[in-house]
This record gives C-alpha cells, structure tokens and sequence, in this order.
C-alpha cells in the first residue's frame, strides 16, 4: 500500500513504502499532508521548515517577498 508524505514534506514519487522518502519542506514554504510539491510563502507571510502551512506575519511584522522563512520587524514609526 502507498503512503502518502505527512505533513511538513513532499514526494512527486508514487508507491513510497516509508515516510523515510519523503523530502522534508524547506523553509519558506508549506507543504500538507500527501504533498506531491513545496507550495512557496506569499509575501506577508512565512514559514518554518517542515511546515504544513504558511502562516501571515503578525502585526508589526512583515515579509517583503514570497518565499520568507521568518517575518522581519517593522522599522520604528512604520507599518
């Protein structure tokens, strides 16, 4: 019986026989369960390696571009 990745990594390969072939998600990225590819942050938001989701910067945060592994602090006097 096939196994599909859990959560926080992927394979685009079929029939896996362990979790041990899955390819852990990078951060900036998200991947769910049975990911069969790493879905890329968009901006304002970021992620943790082996993530299953991206989550949105808080408040007084941002991340400029897709892709962010981690918000970055807003200068003083901004938002």
């Amino acid at each position: 019986m096939a196994l599909p990745c859990d959560a926080g990594s992927w394979s685009d390969a079929t029939d896996l026989a362990s979790q041990a072939q899955c390819t852990p998600c990078r951060a900036g990225f998200a991947c769910k369960s049975g990911a069969t590819a790493e879905d890329e942050c968009a901006a304002g938001s970021y992620a943790p390696a082996n993530s299953p989701t991206c989550t949105p910067c808080a408040v007084g945060t941002y991340a400029p571009s897709s892709g962010a592994p981690e918000c970055t602090n807003c200068t003083a006097g901004s938002f």
